[in-house]
């Protein structure tokens, strides 16, 4: 138990009885997106503060062009947030790629990061007991901030974090770093201590390897999931500002800002997300997804007709996007993706590709 006056502590008092969108409002509050896998909080817009173009700017990146070559009204500025639908939200991070003086920009952003210009769910995080418990708090609201999940869960070697998203977009390697690195930095804001991973992977190695390796005095290793690793030790190394008190606060606003997203959530996107998780199992069926959604079959179909499409539709789709990316990313072979898409055997994997070449 800590007995000193925590960052939490200062805040705690100031925004305990105030809503959640007016803590968000009088916070400094950045886009730091963080999560775990989450079935029921598809989401096809996703909220930027504007402190997140005033951290940009610090970093030297002109923000005018940056909005412009985005397609974005320069007004946004104006605004305390915005909402960006998953396309834009990736443009944006490519076109800060572009515009970047050069490739460390990302690190620089990292480093501009304090406890006081954490978005609420991140905030409030610093309040868990230690690195696992906040990552999976954090992940439990991801949806609420970016269109990226987190899949936490205990190795053999340690304690890892998956990074995934829709593969129907290609995450810009710029962002893939930063919710790498970011992890590690919440650790480092609650421990105040210096954390070295045991282990990044990525499909995307080489190339991070090749803009970021040297500099940071780490290796990426080639893999087929996108994951950073940390030792037992560090991952339960005690917060200093670990204060349960602040979690009581944030919470409830938390899940009924959740509860509103996932019932303007598109049932095809919660079909969708779900099937990404059911198909190595092969019980990628429309029950087995009424279950995950709480939901019965009935319902599910009514509301996928409304949306102009079908249970059918969304699993062909599902798999020919993923059987895309497997094969463009990762080493497997047609028998290994086969298996990942829920098929016993590999020729069943080309009835479902309108071009089996391609693999």
């Amino acid at each position: 138990m800590f007995c000193h006056t925590t960052p939490c502590d200062k805040h705690v008092a100031k925004y305990a009885t105030r809503p959640l969108s007016v803590i968000s409002d009088t916070l400094s509050v950045a886009l730091l997106p963080l999560s775990r896998v989450i079935l029921r909080g598809v989401r096809d817009t996703y909220t930027i503060q504007q402190s997140y173009f005033t951290l940009l700017e610090e970093i030297g990146m002109d923000i005018p062009i940056v909005l412009r070559e985005a397609g974005l009204a320069p007004q946004i500025r104006e605004l305390d947030q915005v909402r960006l639908p998953q396309r834009q939200y990736y443009a944006l991070w490519n076109i800060l790629e572009e515009k970047a003086e050069h490739p460390l920009w990302t690190l620089s952003l990292l480093d501009h990061f304090t406890s006081e210009v954490l978005a609420p769910p991140l905030f409030a995080s610093l309040s868990s007991q230690n690195l696992t418990i906040a990552v999976r708090r954090i992940a439990d609201y991801k949806a609420l901030i970016a269109p990226l999940e987190y899949n936490c869960m205990k190795t053999d070697e340690g304690y890892c974090v998956r990074i995934e998203w829709d593969q129907s977009y290609e995450i810009p390697v710029s962002l893939l770093l930063f919710e790498l690195l970011f992890i590690q930095k919440i650790g480092e804001l609650g421990t105040r201590k210096k954390i070295v991973p045991l282990s990044i992977t990525s499909t995307r190695a080489e190339q991070l390897n090749q803009l970021y390796a040297s500099t940071l005095g780490i290796s990426f290793s080639p893999d087929s999931t996108h994951s950073i690793t940390f030792s037992e030790e560090d991952a339960l190394r005690p917060f200093i500002s670990a204060n349960e008190r602040i979690w009581r606060v944030f919470e409830p606003e938390l899940n009924s800002e959740l509860s509103r997203l996932n019932e303007k959530s598109p049932m095809s996107a919660r079909v969708k997300g779900v099937l990404r998780q059911l198909l190595p199992s092969g019980q990628a069926t429309i029950e087995a997804v009424a279950r995950e959604l709480n939901a019965c079959v009935r319902t599910v179909q009514r509301r996928l007709q409304e949306e102009g499409t079908s249970f059918r539709t969304i699993l062909h789709d599902t798999r020919v996007t993923l059987a895309r990316v497997y094969a463009r990313d990762t080493g497997y072979s047609r028998k290994e993706i086969a298996y990942l898409l829920g098929y016993s055997e590999a020729k069943s994997l080309s009835r479902f590709l309108r071009k089996p070449e391609e693999l």
